[in-house]
């Protein structure tokens, strides 16, 4: 049996395409310089914040919307209501980076404060493409107890289930043989593409997808008569590393997390063990070209072998697993899509 599903958040691309039909800033300051595409054009207002101006960062209120810096440094001088401020990480208090436009600029004593609101980066960027292909790899440490990933080879991640509990008739785990348990593994080998083209302050195109091969080789264990229903998070939410991509001078962050779900529902009579296995290559993700829509393909094989029942027992029953991608840019909430 299989299980395919879609769910999409757009707060990411559409905060890039924001205003895109509102004036678009004068000027054209930064020119075109080199980087991530080509032709890319700035406008003066939007400005990279350097280093001399990130060391002198105090403090970041938790939706960015107040910047608090020590006096000094040329660049702080130049700030003014309307331009757009872009960082790249920077620890510990922008740690998924920044794209801010600025609504106020407040001077208290030694301090400059900066209040800010929501942009995109069409906003920001008058000409300027992103392509990239990332293969998708752990953070050192992720996960716990039974249910550790490990990396089998670059770019292939491994999810192993041991004994995960999907019906436990009497609630208690010192008794085992009320139990429906899960056994076997999961194997990705996603890699993130992405895909933006701004041109004129426009967002023409921008897609943010994740593909890859997808494996399953799983085992029920009936070892009672049970009906049920399991659906849960198996493995709680996993952060990818940071993925930073310049479109010329403009570092764009992007994090990609992960998480695991899986379910069951059944009737069994007696007790029953069943193999099934399940491969895809899928292609999911959120595309932007004129509107905004899913993105979403699935091409499954599958089989399940045959059950090795008690005397007497019947079953029928389907399994399902669910990998499912957010893609958060600037640490804003994001896409996410799930196959």
């Amino acid at each position: 049996m299989k299980r395919t599903g879609i769910s999409v958040l757009m707060a990411t691309l559409s905060l890039m395409a924001m205003s895109c039909a509102d004036t678009p800033p004068t000027g054209n300051g930064g020119g075109s310089v080199g980087g991530n595409g080509s032709g890319i054009d700035l406008p003066a207002s939007t400005k990279v914040l350097n280093t001399t101006t990130l060391q002198g960062l105090e403090a970041v209120s938790e939706d960015q919307s107040t910047l608090t810096f020590r006096m000094g440094g040329s660049q702080l001088e130049g700030f003014h209501v309307g331009d757009i401020i872009v960082s790249d990480v920077a620890e510990p208090l922008l740690p998924y980076g920044m794209l801010r436009r600025i609504e106020a600029v407040e001077e208290t004593g030694d301090q400059v404060v900066l209040r800010t609101g929501e942009t995109g980066l069409a906003q920001a960027i008058e000409n300027g493409e992103l392509h990239a292909r990332i293969p998708l790899a752990l953070v050192e440490g992720t996960g716990g107890g039974k249910l550790v990933p490990s990396m089998a080879g670059p770019g292939q991640l491994i999810f192993p289930f041991n004994d995960v509990v999907l019906f436990d008739g009497d609630k208690d785990d010192a008794t085992t043989g009320d139990q429906i348990i899960m056994n076997g593994n999961l194997t990705l080998e996603p890699e993130i593409i992405i895909d933006i083209v701004i041109s004129n302050f426009s967002l023409e195109k921008a897609a943010i997808e994740i593909v890859g091969d997808t494996s399953a080789s799983i085992t029920i264990e009936a070892r009672r008569q049970a009906t049920f229903s399991y659906d849960d998070i198996l493995i709680p939410p996993i952060p990818f590393p940071k993925v930073v991509i310049p479109i010329g001078p403009i570092p764009v962050v992007f994090v990609p997390i992960l998480e695991i779900r899986g379910g069951a529902n059944g009737s069994f009579s007696a007790g029953i063990t069943a193999d099934i296995q399940l491969d895809a290559d899928t292609r999911v993700g959120l595309g932007y070209d004129g509107s905004f829509g899913p993105i979403l393909e699935v091409n499954p094989t599958g089989s399940a072998g045959v059950p090795s029942f008690l005397d007497g027992a019947s079953a029928d029953g389907e399994v399902w697993l669910s990998a499912r991608y957010k893609v958060a840019v600037y640490g804003l909430a994001g896409a996410y899509v799930e196959s």
